[in-house]
């Protein structure tokens, strides 16, 4: 009886805990910069983490999804950062995904000439860059979620 009871107590710490709603690549498809709209992207994503007005006015929502595995183990996370224009439609996004090993950004094609200056670094861009290099750095979620709300208080 005692060896169940310590069993079950192993299992029950071992556990795996997530947050948020995964993001697969059929939903993320739907997202179309200057068609989908803030209430489309919350009907997909549910609630967002955060949201602010840029200096332009314009509206930045950012989703995650994060799942810990057994043990604080084989940690998967995923950033949605879309900023919006506005007549809050999707201006541009950008997806940072562990789950799948990749890092899409995505704007309309006329901001991707080469030719183009670069504009200067805005304040969120300066805080999506950042967030982009802390989820490389596979964290444990207590460590990720204090540095990401440090970062989003800059």
């Amino acid at each position: 009886m005692r060896s169940i009871m310590v069993l079950l107590l192993v299992i029950t710490l071992a556990g795996c805990a997530s947050s948020g709603q995964r993001m697969d690549a059929q939903t993320l498809s739907r997202i179309v910069p200057g068609a989908t709209t803030k209430d489309q992207m919350i009907q997909m994503f549910g609630t967002p983490i955060a949201q602010s007005y840029g200096v332009e006015g314009k509206l930045s929502m950012i989703w995650a999804y994060v799942h810990v595995g057994p043990f604080a183990t084989n940690i998967k996370q995923q950033n949605l950062a879309v900023l919006f224009s506005q007549d809050n439609r999707v201006e541009r996004f950008s997806l940072v995904d562990n789950v799948n090993s990749a890092a899409v950004e995505l704007a309309p094609p006329a901001t991707l000439h080469a030719s183009a200056p670069a504009a200067p670094l805005t304040e969120q861009s300066y805080k999506d860059a950042q967030v982009q290099q802390l989820m490389q750095k596979n964290l444990p979620y207590e460590e990720y979620q204090r540095q990401y709300r440090a970062i989003m208080a800059e």
